[in-house]
């Protein structure tokens, strides 16, 4: 199945710890919500809050929430329980793009990593 509806480039995947949806962050500022449950993929909502590309996506190890990463050098924070999407948070700090984030094992730390040459511990 191909799935349509960033009007760019298609840059950064991650799928939640459960494989019940899937996101897709794109050169058109946006992240799209797929529902990967049942392998139906259909569009569950798209997130628009960066001014810039989406360069990097993470989910917690619990699924509770998904942060991206941008060329407008913030990280923003969705609440991803019972998929809702609202953005919680936006974090600010890095002096370039946002091109990686992980986080700890335990979902209490995020590391974002940027082309400012710094990792920044959240």
């Amino acid at each position: 199945r191909t799935l349509t509806g960033h009007s760019d480039s298609v840059l950064v995947l991650a799928y939640s710890p459960d494989g019940y949806v899937l996101a897709s962050g794109s050169l058109d500022k946006t992240v799209i919500i797929w529902d990967a449950k049942n392998r139906s993929y259909d569009k569950i909502c798209t997130l628009t809050g960066h001014s810039s590309i989406v360069w990097a996506l993470a989910y917690s190890p619990d699924g509770c929430v998904l942060a991206s990463g941008s060329g407008d050098k913030t990280v923003i924070i969705w609440d991803a329980k019972n998929r809702s999407y609202d953005k919680i948070r936006t974090l600010t700090g890095h002096s370039d793009s946002v091109l990686v984030l992980a986080y700890s094992p335990d979902g209490y730390v995020l590391a974002s990593g940027s082309l400012d040459k710094t990792v920044i511990i959240w």
